[in-house]
């Protein structure tokens, strides 16, 4: 029975082969981001593709709105700011004569009381009456209730100028704080790149609605 055989004859040479094999590239880093706020899309500065560096304005919304509350933010405090400067002047107004009363009613006071001690020496000396010293007593209780009262009424003005006056400072914080806020809602209808890449997908088109935290764009660092 014979054989069939193939004859190659060897040679020296490098062996070569071509083998394919499937992979998948993920990025090293990717963000759907989210619109900062709510609003109709203005405008989209990209396209999918383009590469942004960080903090890159992607897509503006329509400021309208946040620009408006910010007007009105402004002028609230305008107007915390003038109710407590004119409180503050109305308080140093009131005060100033309260204060030259209860001086002017202490210096009778120490007036008085100096009569009355002399007058008591000069009653135990024999050299006056008792109704002129009961007279210089009462004068000098009256002076005391006077000075007692001026003090009264000034610290009664204190306390209420410092409430007062406390409150309208926490209205003007208050209205710096709002104001805070609306500025940070004027930056928020531009959405940003939260960092250098790709912008690999746009989610919206400029005229649609959108809310806040709403996906906008898909970002890849590649």
């Amino acid at each position: 029975r014979s054989i069939k055989v193939r004859v190659v004859q060897t040679q020296n040479g490098a062996l070569t082969t071509t083998r394919t094999t499937g992979a998948t590239l993920s990025p090293a880093r990717e963000s759907q981001v989210g619109a900062t706020a709510s609003g109709k899309v203005l405008e989209v500065l990209v396209r999918e593709g383009s590469r942004v560096a960080q903090g890159q304005v992607v897509l503006r919304l329509d400021p309208v709105n946040a620009r408006a509350a910010l007007s009105n933010a402004q002028l609230a405090l305008q107007q915390a700011q003038v109710n407590l400067e004119r409180a503050q002047r109305s308080t140093s107004g009131s005060l100033a004569p309260l204060q030259a009363s209860l001086e002017s009613a202490q210096a009778n006071l120490q007036v008085a009381e100096r009569r009355y001690r002399e007058g008591k020496q000069l009653f135990e000396a024999g050299a006056i009456a008792q109704v002129e010293l009961t007279s210089l007593e009462a004068a000098y209780n009256q002076a005391r209730a006077a000075a007692d009262n001026a003090r009264e009424n000034l610290a009664r003005t204190q306390r209420a100028s410092s409430e007062d006056l406390a409150l309208l400072r926490l209205q003007v914080q208050q209205a710096q704080n709002q104001l805070a806020q609306a500025q940070r809602a004027v930056a928020d209808t531009e959405v940003r790149a939260p960092f250098a890449g790709v912008v690999a997908e746009v989610f919206v088109n400029p005229g649609e609605f959108v809310a806040a935290g709403q996906r906008a764009f898909r970002l890849a660092d590649t």
